[in-house]
């Protein structure tokens, strides 16, 4: 599923920026940031077991479940029923799922580096500083740190990073055709705005009060 697909490379890009426990971190203070909604794929393979319906093709729902094909496109763009099979949070979603088995195709689970970061912190004795809880002695943590590809990634992402040799994943800017498509909203650009609003009600709060020349600056590094 393109869906579940965009939400691994997603997670991946998180997770080799920040590390796995800054990014669940991150994610329980600004939920909003990552989407749960929408049925889970086939085949968990040991994970536990959503409740509702299973994601399936739509040409393989036509053929199968007629009936069920008209509900899915009636209800296509409905939040409430889109978010009604939803995981309810990210571990959940990669539990469901293949997403923490090293040894499945690399479509169907993060990156080598975003495991290998998520066996180091699940390994190094840290605690967790989320209401969110991890049992590393059972699957599929367990099997995920016991994979031997894992903890040789593991070892050469840590040596990059005591060198600071280690290289941050980076993201395409969006395309014109992407900006140009119905329903882009350029965040960027607000806070930019928003920037250059602040700035001149500051500019204009210093004329006020006879601002000085040499009072300092804040400068934002982005």
């Amino acid at each position: 599923m393109r869906a579940s697909h965009a939400r691994l490379s997603f997670t991946s890009l998180c997770i080799e920026t920040w590390g796995f426990y800054v990014f669940l971190d991150k994610l329980e203070k600004r939920p909003e940031m990552f989407w749960l909604g929408g049925q889970p794929d086939k085949s968990p393979r040991g994970g536990r077991q959503p409740q509702g319906p299973i994601a399936e093709d739509l040409a393989v729902l036509h053929d199968k479940d007629p009936a069920r094909y008209e509900v899915t496109l009636e209800n296509a763009l409905n939040p409430a029923k889109v978010y009604a099979f939803g995981c309810p949070q990210v571990l959940s979603f990669l539990e469901f799922t293949e997403a923490l088995n090293p040894k499945a195709i690399a479509k169907s689970r993060p990156s080598m580096t975003a495991l290998a970061r998520i066996r180091q912190d699940l390994t190094s004795g840290t605690k967790l500083k989320t209401s969110w809880i991890i049992n590393p002695n059972a699957d599929p943590w367990k099997a995920l740190t016991s994979y031997s590809g894992v903890k040789q990634r593991r070892l050469e992402v840590m040596t990059q990073i005591a060198d600071r040799a280690y290289e941050l994943p980076s993201v395409d800017p969006p395309s014109q055709r992407e900006r140009d498509r119905d329903g882009w909203h350029d965040e960027d650009a607000d806070e930019r705005d928003e920037d250059g609003e602040d700035k001149g009600d500051e500019a204009g709060e210093e004329e006020d009060d006879g601002g000085d020349e040499n009072d300092s600056q804040n400068v934002h590094v982005l």
